[in-house]
């Protein structure tokens, strides 16, 4: 694909693909740049058999205003469906916007983090080092993909196995 985005989640179903995009700055130029990549992304796919409607979660640092919103929609009208996280949103506000997508599975805050949660919270705890070295040490995307994928299951082992010892 010409177009890569900060994560790609690929459900069972080859048709369903999520994007993530994190962006720092939200002006005119983030708006074009947005609808080209979706509009670049699903054509490619489209045309190889493998995609008819793109799923973009969009993390941003500041909430659109409401005509960069409907412009961002009016423009990717039958290419993207649109989910907008800020950083600065309560937990129980993106669990229930991301729930048009899928049931979402954040992970639990200790009581603490709960009374402030939010979605900048929950990315500080992420181990970004292991992601890095992990991407570093792969020779492409596939590789990196299974490296990932052996990582979760091993974890999963880890919990199932706490979970039966428990």
């Amino acid at each position: 694909m010409p177009v890569s985005y900060d994560i790609l989640l690929v459900g069972s179903d080859p048709l369903t693909v999520v994007a993530v995009e994190q962006k720092q700055k939200v002006d005119h130029r983030f708006l074009l740049e947005t609808v080209r990549k979706a509009k670049s992304f699903v054509w490619s796919a489209y045309t190889n058999n493998k995609l008819a409607l793109l799923n973009l979660v969009l993390l941003l640092p500041e909430q659109l205003t409401s005509e960069q919103l409907n412009d961002l929609e009016k423009e990717l009208s039958g290419t993207a469906r649109i989910f907008i996280v800020t950083e600065g949103m309560p937990i129980d506000e993106v669990e229930a916007r991301l729930s048009l997508l899928a049931t979402p599975r954040l992970p639990p805050i200790d009581s603490a983090t709960a009374v402030g949660g939010n979605i900048a919270t929950l990315l500080k705890e992420i181990d970004a080092q292991f992601y890095e070295e992990l991407t570093k040490r792969s020779a492409s995307a596939d590789e990196l993909t299974k490296r990932i994928a052996e990582r979760f299951h091993s974890l999963i082992s880890e919990v199932d196995c706490a979970t039966e010892n428990a």
